[in-house]
């Protein structure tokens, strides 16, 4: 910690400087009788002067002085730990889709479908290190236990209460997961997103339906096998097992190559549950690496440390010092001193201030709008680069969001910068922002990532520009 202390702005630290003036001036006005020489006899001087023969004390000004140095202490930002601040990433939903139909508790993998699948999907939301989940379950009918959001912790608490049981109806309707999941992507305003499905088993019906909703939709379904195609029989606790009409025992097998065809049918990938996390590894590279036309760059806040200010406690130092200078004088002539100082210390043009000026700082004003999500204003109001350029980029400036990241000079900036040129469209510089990023830190994966995406967009367009010469070339003239 104390290897790390530092003053974010140590330009105030000039102030310090007039200390010694300013305990000169408190001296002279302190010993005023000065003013009088010269006009008035010595003789008469001497009676007119209340106090002459007091002893002056040197507390006052010692005070004042030191209340001085706090202040400009407090204004030279001292530091010595960091902050999350925000930083612009990739938005990636992502809709899990439970299966918890009567078969999930078939043990044909020990101990059960259902224990395995719990542990496949603590294991996948960990490995989600970034974006937007959500948890829909099914069986009978489908719910949302989870909207969007990156609230990973919920998520993994509510992973060890799924069970068939929950469901208010029983069967395996997986059409239905499928139109909730859609309705919750199309609700939360995105165009696109990816599903991935934990089931043992859809039926030709449901996988026709399935196919007809995602069709014309940019929603790509991945699916993980549950089960094995030798199957087992259902368990019905108390009641034995399932069985079907004619009084057999129903084993429930997995269809593996109808969810194959159902995935690949909807761009996605399909996996048997392994014991390895290999099969959620390859789902969700589909998801953090995709370079298909409808991924979008989009703006989500996560975190990159920033230093904090730990100058406001130091301002709880120098009340005491106001609360003595109640006493008659001080405060009169700490005022006249700083009228006389400031503008030497700290000389700059007049300005107009508006009413807000008086009480928040323009960073705080530009938070404030921020939120409201008045973000032209707010750019206009931060003074911190980096969040000026999260309001700009938000505000469709992007232009002017690259600027001011460009100004950073550290791995987020770079990064963030190359996500502002990647939306105006300049491909090839915002490659060359992403490869600053990846060279102060190389493990930056999101800068890898859109990095990728961009390169591929690059590709597309470069050739789709050859394609029109050619087209164009082969056009008989007039």
């Amino acid at each position: 910690m104390i290897n790390e202390f530092h003053f974010i702005r140590p330009l105030w630290l000039l102030a310090l400087l007039a200390i010694p003036l300013i305990g000169w001036l408190l001296w002279r006005i302190k010993h005023s009788n000065f003013q009088w020489q010269g006009l008035i006899e010595d003789e008469m001087l001497a009676h007119l002067i209340v106090g002459k023969n007091e002893k002056h004390s040197l507390w006052p000004i010692v005070l004042l002085c030191s209340a001085w140095l706090l202040a400009v202490l407090a204004l030279a930002g001292p530091s010595w730990q960091q902050l999350p601040q925000p930083q612009f990433a990739n938005q990636k939903p992502l809709i899990i889709l439970v299966d918890l139909s009567p078969s999930m508790l078939v043990e044909d993998i020990k101990p059960s479908r259902l224990v395995k699948m719990r542990f496949k999907l603590i294991d996948l939301i960990k490995a989600r290190k970034q974006g937007l989940t959500a948890l829909v379950v099914y069986g009978g009918d489908a719910h949302v236990l989870t909207p969007l959001s990156d609230d990973s912790k919920t998520l993994l608490s509510l992973v060890p209460t799924l069970s068939p049981n929950i469901m208010p109806i029983a069967g395996s309707r997986t059409e239905e997961g499928i139109e909730l999941a859609i309705s919750l992507i199309k609700d939360q305003g995105y165009k696109s997103a990816d599903v991935v499905l934990f089931t043992d088993g859809v039926t030709v019906q449901a996988q026709q339906s399935v196919s007809a909703l995602l069709e014309n939709s940019n929603i790509r379904l991945s699916i993980i096998g549950v089960g094995t195609t030798a199957g087992a029989p259902i368990p019905l606790g108390s009641e034995g097992f399932a069985k079907d009409q004619n009084g057999n025992i129903v084993l429930a097998k997995l269809p593996r190559t109808l969810l194959q065809r159902l995935a690949e049918t909807n761009h996605g990938r399909y996996h048997d549950l392994s014991l390895s996390n290999q099969d959620i590894a390859d789902v969700l590279s589909l998801n953090e690496n995709a370079t298909d036309t409808y991924q979008e760059l989009a703006a989500l806040s996560s975190e990159m440390d920033q230093w904090e200010d730990a100058g406001q406690w130091l301002v709880l130092l120098i009340l005491p010092f106001f609360l003595l200078s109640f006493r008659r004088g001080w405060l009169l002539q700490l005022f006249a001193v700083s009228m006389l100082i400031v503008p030497f210390i700290h000389p700059k043009p007049a300005q107009a201030l508006g009413w807000e000026d008086l009480w928040q700082s323009s960073d705080q004003q530009g938070s404030q709008a921020f939120v409201k999500q008045d973000y032209s204003k707010a750019a206009d109001k931060f003074s911190d680069d980096n969040w000026r350029g999260a309001a700009q980029y938000k505000a469709g400036d992007f232009a002017g969001a690259a600027k001011s990241y460009a100004t950073l000079n550290n791995a987020g900036g770079y990064y963030n910068q190359g996500n502002a040129l990647a939306k105006q469209g300049e491909l090839a510089q915002a490659i060359k922002a992403y490869n600053k990023a990846l060279l102060l830190e190389p493990e930056l994966a999101d800068a890898q990532t859109n990095k990728v995406l961009v390169e591929n967009l690059l590709k597309k367009q470069k050739e789709q520009q050859s394609k029109d010469r050619r087209d164009g070339s082969e056009l008989c003239p007039a």
